[in-house]
């Protein structure tokens, strides 16, 4: 398992410093610019329909070993822990915080992930991106389909909404004075 997470942390870390800004296969991408606003919900539906690939499952048994519930709030914790959580602290933070360099952001993010994965792999699979989950188990044994939508799309969906949620609130809440302190 740890040469795995090293390999994990290492991938994660090797494609946010090599794809384009933005550039994910994760549909919560595309939710959150729902949720900003930037788009539509028929282009952000239709962007997450895309790139969610059905791929026959026959022979695979479920990632979700706990009940429903519980990996729905699983799923939702780590979703809003990865997204928000180093995110968050830079947005509440004061303008000249070391949690707003990206330098520092970015390997804090990506060990937050390996950790997150590391305790909810066998919970939940810990996917933390619906079309990942999607793609690897929508129809395995011992889930049925509207549980893997919960668990796997609703969670960390409204996670992010959450998380978005959260930060417009921050960002309204700070005088102009320090939102143009957090900008430098």
């Amino acid at each position: 398992m740890p040469a795995y997470l090293v390999v994990l942390f290492t991938a994660g870390y090797w494609q946010s410093l090599s794809l384009p800004q933005g550039c994910s296969g994760n549909p919560c991408k595309h939710w959150r610019r729902f949720a900003r606003g930037d788009i539509g919900l028929a282009q952000a539906v239709g962007l997450m329909a895309f790139q969610l690939r059905l791929a026959a499952s026959a022979s695979c048994v479920s990632d979700l070993t706990v009940p429903g519930a519980a990996g729905f709030g699983l799923e939702f914790l780590g979703v809003f822990a990865d997204s928000m959580l180093v995110g968050g602290l830079a947005a509440f933070s004061s303008g000249d915080s070391w949690l707003r360099n990206e330098e520092v952001q970015r390997p804090l993010l990506y060990v937050l992930s390996t950790w997150l994965t590391y305790h909810g792999l066998y919970l939940t699979g810990m996917f933390s991106n619906p079309a990942n989950a999607s793609a690897q188990t929508l129809g395995c044994r011992g889930t049925p389909l509207w549980l893997h939508f919960a668990v796997y799309w609703a969670a960390p969906l409204l996670a992010v909404s959450l998380g978005h949620r959260l930060e417009a609130v921050a960002a309204a809440t700070q005088t102009p004075a320090e939102r143009h302190e957090k900008q430098q």
